[in-house]
């Protein structure tokens, strides 16, 4: 099996099955030239200027897990698929489930506390355009978020406040209908 190489940011080279490295779309859409020649592609190193070794190494372990799935696919049995009503003429809607599978839960918890990483690993992920990653990450973080107010967001994930009290106002009065989603 081939073997591909990645380059971190900080010039940390990894060594990939070409199974393993198909998850990722950046690098998948390099084969795409190759594919109906039936030549090996030769490369020498794939640079990754965008992404911390320590990062690549996440998300190597994650795309290991599904190099046995097609690039871009999602199981039936995947928590994480988006599923829509086609039949309907109403507006266009998307049902979500913020579950995850085990794998997905495992990956993910280590970073409920450690937000800086878990952003740099959905910037990397959808730099690299690893979707699986992305979407299930995307998913963990909706349900950091779930059930919190605006306030407690900010606290959480230590955003600024630079609204006047007079914004916040007029914007509760404006959204007072979802109040009720609560």
């Amino acid at each position: 099996m081939t073997k591909i190489t990645l380059k971190s940011l900080d010039e940390q080279i990894f060594e990939v099955d070409e199974k393993t490295a198909r998850q990722c779309g950046l690098i998948n859409d390099m084969f795409l030239p190759y594919e109906d020649k039936k030549q090996d592609m030769e490369l020498d190193e794939i640079p990754l200027p965008n992404v911390r070794s320590d990062i690549l190494k996440r998300i190597i372990n994650y795309m290991d897990h599904y190099k046995d799935q097609p690039y871009g696919t999602f199981d039936d049995d995947d928590n994480s698929s988006l599923s829509s009503d086609s039949d309907s003429d109403e507006e266009f809607s998307v049902q979500k489930s913020l579950t995850l599978d085990d794998f997905n839960t495992e990956f993910f918890e280590p970073l409920e506390y450690d937000h800086a990483t878990l952003f740099s690993l959905l910037n990397a992920a959808h730099y690299m355009q690893v979707t699986k990653l992305l979407d299930n990450g995307c998913t963990f973080l909706a349900s950091l978020m779930k059930g919190l107010t605006p306030e407690q967001l900010r606290e959480k994930f230590n955003l600024p406040d630079d609204l006047s009290e007079e914004e916040k106002i007029r914007i509760r009065e404006e959204n007072k209908w979802a109040e009720c989603l609560r």
